[in-house]
């Protein structure tokens, strides 16, 4: 399923930045090496593609399960392109975006995170004489970012973005260790995460450069897997 959701994003990556090419090639030859495909100077009549590029901390808020996650060793990770629509002088622009995000939830205390046959999940022991040992919870989604982002100003280079992000998920348990000479690397799939989830997404950008914050209403995980939370994530964006 991780597979097959990151071929698909790929793919449509490619074919928009194949479209941003292909209405660039009008440009003269200074102009291409001055602008790069994606810029906003690429396309004409106020439309343009843009990347998208994310990296911060997440930590799980309202958890009633009995696993708690470490803030600063839970991590999440966005890349991806975004289109974009700019009125003629206007200060909004609106935009619809896909990428991939990786996320990925380290237990607390450190332990193996496992899932039984009723489909529980919940945090055992690593084997005696283990070495170097790693779990977490992983989750790969397909992110499609709808937002409206607002300057404050024409020649303003501070702006804030709003808008909700709609997820496509797959997830699996990853643990990781070692026993004498020997390394182990467990992945355990199909464990019960929400096939589809949407997020609240807030971005202020200063001359380029972003601080978002994110705010999952939903739990990533079905109540069958014991693990009841929300997110919160706050990094940096370009």
């Amino acid at each position: 399923m991780r597979k097959l959701l990151f071929i698909i994003a790929l793919f449509a990556c490619t074919s928009i930045n194949t479209f941003a090419f292909e209405r660039n090639e009008s440009l003269s030859v200074n102009e291409k090496e001055t602008h790069f495909p994606i810029s906003k100077d690429s396309l004409p009549d106020n439309h343009y593609v843009s990347l998208l590029l994310g990296l911060g901390p997440i930590v799980s808020l309202n958890n009633n399960s009995n696993i708690e996650f470490e803030t600063f060793k839970s991590w999440e990770f966005t890349f991806g392109l975004a289109y974009n629509y700019r009125p003629n002088k206007a200060l909004q622009t609106y935009s619809a975006g896909l990428a991939c995000t990786w996320r990925h939830f380290s237990p607390s205390p450190k332990g193996m995170l496992v899932k039984d046959d009723s489909g529980l999940i919940h945090l055992d022991n690593f084997p005696a004489g283990v070495d170097h040992a790693h779990s977490g919870l992983s989750i790969f989604s397909v992110s499609i970012p709808l937002m409206f982002t607002q300057d404050f100003g024409k020649k303003s280079h501070v702006s804030l973005s709003l808008g909700p992000v709609v997820n496509i998920n797959a997830a699996s348990l990853e643990n990781n260790y070692n026993i004498g000479d020997n390394h182990y690397d467990i992945t355990t799939d199909h464990i019960g995460c929400r096939p589809i989830t949407v997020d609240l997404m807030g971005i202020l950008t200063v001359y380029g450069v972003g601080i978002y914050c994110k705010y999952s209403p939903m739990s990533l995980m079905k109540s069958k897997t014991g693990l009841d939370f929300k997110t919160l994530s706050i990094g940096l964006c370009l």
